[in-house]
């Protein structure tokens, strides 16, 4: 069995229920002042007179100051950056883009629960790309699709690709303006889920457009977990 994992918009009646904790959690998000060591400057203290090797010395000892402070403004700033990101995006220009509630879509071997945690496959532009990621599926953010069907192949094809960038070029070339054009060596979201489960132009599949696939009537295969109205 594959569990497909589609990441919905809000409801109003998602909404009723997460709306109120949502927003005192973004209130409580200030932005921190940067650290004084991020703003100091570096001088190497070379004085007339020195000998040229004296000089050199006292550059790459500067130097080497000023690499270290960037190397601790850097992870300062990365980690700032993940603390503002712990919360699942809304997708509201990916969903305006495609006509959808559906903003992101994973793979999962096996089956899956609402409210678990379980091992996700899929491209995201956030991790860099192609990766495996264990992720809560909170019956808010999540809707989940059974497909009766070999695990295998599908997942294994996305593993085989571990490590490939995240295809922005593609996303805005098949999704936005259509044009159907992407990197082959690259990949979203919908796009490396769609090839996985062997759809033909997988980069030209949008995650709305790949929940209707595999929710279409006519399939048999699936069964559907969503908490926004009637199962299937």
């Amino acid at each position: 069995m594959v569990t497909f994992c589609a990441a919905c918009d809000q409801t109003n009646s998602r909404l009723d229920t997460v709306g109120a904790d949502r927003g005192a959690r973004a209130a409580e998000r200030t932005l921190p002042a940067l650290p004084d060591d991020c703003r100091a400057l570096s001088r190497a203290g070379v004085q007339k007179g020195d000998r040229l090797d004296v000089a050199l010395l006292k550059i790459d000892r500067a130097l080497t100051r000023q690499n270290m402070r960037t190397t601790r403004c850097a992870e300062w700033f990365d980690q700032l950056r993940a603390g503002f990101q712990s919360s699942p995006r809304d997708g509201a220009l990916f969903r305006s883009v495609t006509g959808g509630i559906y903003s992101h879509v994973e793979l999962i071997s096996g089956a899956a629960l609402l409210g678990h945690s379980s091992m996700c496959l899929s491209a995201s532009g956030r991790d860099g790309g192609v990766r495996q990621k264990r992720i809560l599926l909170t019956a808010e953010n999540w809707d989940l699709v059974f497909l009766r069907m070999d695990a295998e192949a599908p997942c294994q094809f996305i593993r085989d690709h571990l490590g490939a960038h995240y295809d922005y070029a593609g996303l805005m070339l098949s999704q936005v303006l259509a044009f159907g054009r992407h990197n082959p060596d690259q990949w979203f979201c919908s796009e490396i889920c769609a090839a996985a489960l062997g759809l033909p132009n997988p980069q030209r599949v949008s995650p709305q457009f790949l929940f209707d696939v595999v929710t279409w009537a006519g399939n048999d295969a699936r069964t559907i977990e969503r908490k926004r109205g009637p199962q299937f």
